[in-house]
């Protein structure tokens, strides 16, 4: 039993140390892709966040709009017939253009 409990807190610590530096990066949801529908039909629309305007936008066919947070977070979550399918997290230094001083 000792030797299980020696085990576990080595790969324990092998986690900790595998994830120590991915834990001090702050990482941000920058687009959902959503399903609309059943499983056996339905429709895939997205949201991607817009880091420089501050703003998300739903991107459904030719259609784009501007959308609240709080809307896009409803949908993610899957309050009502849409839900999350895919959702994308990035560190916004990927994100947003460097400056070019």
């Amino acid at each position: 039993m000792r030797a299980y409990r020696d085990q576990v807190a080595e790969l324990d610590k092998k986690i900790e140390l595998a994830y120590r530096d991915i834990n001090k990066t702050p990482y941000y949801l920058y687009s959902l892709l959503i399903h609309e529908g059943s499983a056996d039909t339905g429709h895939y629309y997205s949201y991607t966040y817009d880091l420089q305007a501050k703003k998300w936008r739903k991107y459904n066919d030719i259609n784009v709009s501007e959308e609240g947070e709080e809307q896009v977070l409803r949908e993610g979550k899957g309050l009502n017939a849409a839900s999350a399918y895919y959702l994308v997290y990035a560190q916004s230094d990927v994100l947003l253009p460097e400056d070019p001083k």
